[in-house]
């Protein structure tokens, strides 16, 4: 290592200090000596330099990391907000708050907690949605929205909720338009237009005429009975059942406390395609029938009618449980499997002979095979 000769400046002693030094300790008088020519200068300056570089390197490099940071953050948030996941949580926000205030004034507790907790599911999703709160798990306004959904299983199990007024009454009853329904054209139109439909298909026909008197209905049956329903007759003050001679099953009923009665039509099984086909499909459904009350058959038989229109229903529901259009339809159809499912079980073994036996646990076993393909 070269050397250059230095004097102190405080005490004149002279010192050996190595080229690229820029100050050092005198070793006589213990003096700070700071060399001041122009090769130290110029090393001063390019030390200055590799720093100053450094610091602006390392100040660019957090810089880049924060702005990283934004953009994915903004990215995300961005991802977040499209669709119409916010507007949907908003929308059942609305529907939950009807639904839990109806099981409330219905005093299902257990539906209206689980209301109260759908209501607060989606409100946070809200607030996360519009990054009022921070999300600290990715994608977890999704999971909570799903969450949400989810609950509308155990609330209208639980609750067995009906939208609107628990008990029908005048007020609540609807125009009907009997040319729209499928089968209006097999029974005579009703004189009263008011009232309530319970399910409309090719092969059934269920609705309530509401408000009127006993008079009315009996004109209803009569008129019934002119259309052709006076095969197998079945008849008592408030209710009467027959059959026209192309099959179809008929069942009306007066209610005398609520002034409404019942209309429930249901289409023959299998048409015959021959005379000879027609007797012996005439002859095996008078044996099935053997010792069948019209009351109970009926009964049967619409609720094998429903429930088979209940599972169609619900394959749709299950393929798209998010879809608002269906959520008003699925409260009705779960209060009618509620009603269906309560009317069957209310036929007790001993009231039934051998025969409606057998035909109960028939229609069972059909309908519980149906039950499994949305199960």
């Amino acid at each position: 290592m070269e050397l250059k000769k230095v004097k102190c400046p405080s005490c004149g002693g002279e010192l050996d200090i190595p080229e690229d030094s820029d100050e050092m300790e005198c070793s006589f008088c213990g003096s700070k000596v700071i060399i001041d020519d122009k090769a130290t200068e110029v090393r001063r300056i390019k030390k200055a330099e590799i720093k100053a570089k450094k610091e602006l390197d390392e100040h660019e490099l957090e810089n880049k990391k924060k702005n990283d940071s934004y953009n994915d953050e903004r990215e995300y948030k961005k991802k977040k907000n499209t669709g119409k996941l916010k507007g949907w949580a908003i929308a059942l926000i609305i529907i939950c708050l009807l639904f839990t205030f109806t099981a409330f004034r219905d005093g299902k507790i257990l539906s209206g907690l689980i209301g109260i907790a759908q209501v607060a599911a989606f409100g946070y999703v809200t607030l996360l949605c519009l990054d009022i709160l921070p999300e600290k798990i990715t994608n977890f306004h999704k999971i909570v929205f799903i969450g949400g959904c989810i609950l509308f299983v155990p609330f209208f199990a639980l609750g067995d909720v009906q939208i609107g007024d628990s008990s029908y009454s005048k007020e609540k009853a609807e125009d009907l338009v009997w040319s729209e329904y499928v089968l209006s054209e097999k029974l005579p139109e009703p004189k009263t237009l008011k009232g309530r439909l319970n399910y409309d298909s090719s092969s059934s026909l269920s609705l309530y005429i509401m408000g009127v008197d006993k008079s009315e209905y009996k004109d209803y049956v009569k008129a019934c009975k002119e259309k052709g329903y006076t095969v197998d007759i079945s008849n008592s003050s408030t209710s009467f059942s027959a059959e026209n001679e192309e099959g179809y099953s008929l069942y009306l009923y007066y209610d005398e406390d609520d002034k409404e009665y019942n209309i429930s039509l249901s289409k023959p099984e299998k048409e015959s395609i021959s005379e000879e086909t027609k007797k012996e499909d005439q002859s095996k459904t008078d044996t099935d029938n053997n010792g069948l009350r019209p009351d109970f058959k009926k009964a049967m038989d619409d609720y094998e009618s429903f429930m088979n229109e209940y599972v169609e229903f619900m394959k749709k529901f299950n393929a798209n449980p998010s879809d608002v259009s269906l959520l008003k339809d699925y409260a009705d159809y779960m209060t009618k499997y509620a009603t269906a499912m309560e009317s069957f079980k209310n036929w007790k073994e001993e009231d039934m002979n051998d025969a409606e036996t057998k035909y109960y646990l028939e229609v069972e076993t059909r309908v519980n095979q149906k039950l499994l393909e949305v199960q």
